[in-house]
């Protein structure tokens, strides 16, 4: 899957949530995401008309969130087999809704994380925070949704941090970012590692892999020679619906652990004589 397939629902959400964009696209956007399981075979007089838009607009939309026009984007939903109804359908059928299984599992994912990263790998990891001129995070949902938090307090403690998930609609605000980036890819099932795929070299900066250990594997297993680190979490499940429930809540943690430490190094720094 490419990433104009995986990322087709984040760039939706963007659309309605940055008060930057063009009404008429927040519009289309909402429409979109309200109908997002029939994209695949909406026409796009049927956009047109819901939207009180014209085809123009359809196409300057399109183009905004890296899609040529509405055939392209209508393609990559075609082409991206994942469906949140049946995950979420799936995961309710398997009790994992349930409080107390809801409790337990995420309190086991926590306490493994703590596990999977010693004090010195949590200093290394925050040292590259502190002293990049940016960081550059590429996730999608669930996981990026969590990181906007770490993302907030990061830039307020005066350090650039920015979330995208993808590379070419954002080119332009990685070159202004600098050279000297902590590059990070956070990637629990390899969805947006593999997406990504090799162009992560064109990403100037120092470069992190977090992947779950069961999908570091075949050309993913490639794709990671080309970063500096690699955390290979060991989360031990193959069931990607489960990681879409409860692998939030892990990233979570882990960066928080990250704020942490980042935090107490940058006031180590601004107490030194």
């Amino acid at each position: 899957m490419n990433i104009k397939e995986f990322s087709l629902m984040q760039k939706l959400i963007y659309c309605t949530s940055n008060n930057m964009i063009e009404q008429p696209f927040v519009t289309m956007a909402y429409y979109l995401l309200l109908n997002y399981s029939r994209i695949g075979e909406m026409p796009v007089k049927e956009l047109i008309d819901r939207c009180y838009t014209s085809a123009s607009m359809v196409r300057r939309f399109c183009q905004s969130i890296n899609y040529n026009n509405f055939s392209e984007l209508r393609e990559a939903k075609q082409n991206n087999s994942e469906d949140q109804s049946i995950i979420s359908m799936n995961n309710q059928r398997c009790g994992r809704y349930r409080p107390y299984t809801l409790y337990k599992e995420i309190s086991q994912l926590m306490f493994r994380m703590g596990q999977i990263f010693s004090p010195e790998m949590l200093h290394s990891l925050s040292e590259r925070f502190c002293n990049a001129e940016a960081t550059i995070i590429f996730a999608i949902r669930p996981y990026s949704t969590f990181l906007q938090e770490f993302q907030c307090q990061m830039i307020a403690l005066g350090k650039p941090v920015y979330i995208f998930e993808d590379i070419s609609p954002y080119r332009h605000l990685i070159e202004k970012a600098g050279s000297k980036n902590n590059v990070v890819v956070v990637s629990p099932t390899g969805g947006i590692l593999s997406a990504l795929g090799s162009e992560i070299k064109s990403v100037p900066g120092d470069k992190t892999a977090i992947i779950c250990e069961n999908y570091a594997c075949g050309e993913t297993e490639g794709l990671l020679q080309l970063f500096d680190h690699v955390y290979r979490l060991k989360i031990q499940t193959n069931d990607i619906e489960y990681m879409e429930l409860y692998g939030k809540y892990a990233i979570d943690f882990l960066f928080e652990m990250i704020l942490g430490d980042t935090i107490a190094k940058l006031q180590s720094n601004r107490n030194k004589p």
